[in-house]
């Protein structure tokens, strides 16, 4: 095994071992930095390559496993599959290649929990970009593009061409199992519905309040910004009258007030956000206020808006 390879190609039977030798020789044509390697032999034709294909196994981050109808079960898969599982690279990948009109409904479990590709052309396709990713290749996605285009008809027609079964394939799954499986979905997607429905009566006034709320978005915002403000911004120095600092009454009026408010204090200040800060001859606030539409110090015969500061 050379120290280049990086992709395990797993396979167990005639038809299986057919594709796979396809996919080892096709696969570097198409993404050049690959490297695949598969073991000359499965469990039926003895044990001695246990050691070579564990060492090879624990090298891979990528992996292929190709499933025909009558090796689901294979347990030479099942063991390749969990040893490629179990490597301690958390970037390996494996896929399973279904052949021969396999489709993901028919994998049973453990195999199942792999994403699966059909061996059709756009599928395979995503298949091939998968592995460049995953191998960090440097190959840009158009050229990968380009070389699957121009030679996928060689790999069509190897796996067109795979052995026909030597027997009675195995049923793919069995119908009251995969009942079985659809109602233990349904049973837990109603149980996840049954902790919302509560909420079911609210609903058609939150899609009716939806356009209304995406409009009051922005100002939300904002609020919620002004809100987190404890008061005047850090850096403020009051602008006090010159001393003695002396106490004078102003006068606000709030927008959704019709009221004036009357406050005394020595100084008043704005932040930016329509709140006003009525300060003492320290700086520390004795009274603030917001929405502020006008303020201004009773004295004084100027209105002062609420987006200009006056002392």
């Amino acid at each position: 095994m050379a120290e280049a390879n990086n992709v395990f190609i797993s396979w167990s039977g005639p038809r299986s071992k057919s594709a796979a030798e396809a996919i080892k020789q096709w696969l570097p044509l198409v993404v050049p930095t690959a490297s695949p390697w598969m073991s000359a032999t499965d469990i039926d034709k003895g044990t001695r390559w246990r050691e070579e294909v564990a060492a090879a196994l624990d090298t891979m981050k990528a992996g292929v496993i190709c499933l025909t109808p009558e090796n689901l079960t294979a347990e030479w898969l099942l063991f390749e599959a969990g040893a490629l599982s179990k490597t301690r690279d958390p970037k390996t990948r494996i896929w399973t290649y279904l052949l021969a009109d396999l489709k993901p409904q028919h994998v049973k479990d453990p195999l199942a929990i792999f994403q699966a590709t059909t061996a059709e052309k756009e599928d395979t396709r995503k298949l091939i970009h998968s592995i460049n990713k995953n191998l960090d290749s440097n190959v840009p996605e158009s050229r990968v593009n380009h070389l699957f285009d121009k030679l996928w008809p060689d790999l069509e027609k190897e796996l067109a061409s795979i052995p026909a079964p030597s027997g009675a394939a195995p049923p793919k799954r069995d119908p009251e199992e995969m009942l079985a499986e659809i109602l233990e979905l349904s049973r837990a997607a109603a149980q996840s519905r049954k902790s919302v429905e509560a909420l079911d009566p609210y609903l058609p006034a939150f899609v009716e309040f939806m356009p209304a709320f995406a409009q009051f978005m922005p100002l939300l915002t904002e609020a919620l910004k002004a809100a987190q403000k404890p008061g005047p911004p850090p850096n403020y120095l009051p602008n006090l009258p010159p001393e003695p600092p002396v106490r004078r009454t102003f006068l606000v009026k709030q927008y959704d007030d019709a009221q004036i408010k009357r406050v005394e204090g020595v100084n008043a200040a704005e932040d930016g956000a329509g709140r006003l800060f009525v300060l003492d001859e320290t700086g520390r606030i004795l009274a603030r206020f917001v929405n502020v539409e006008q303020w201004w110090p009773e004295d004084h015969s100027a209105v002062t808006s609420a987006n200009s500061s006056s002392g």
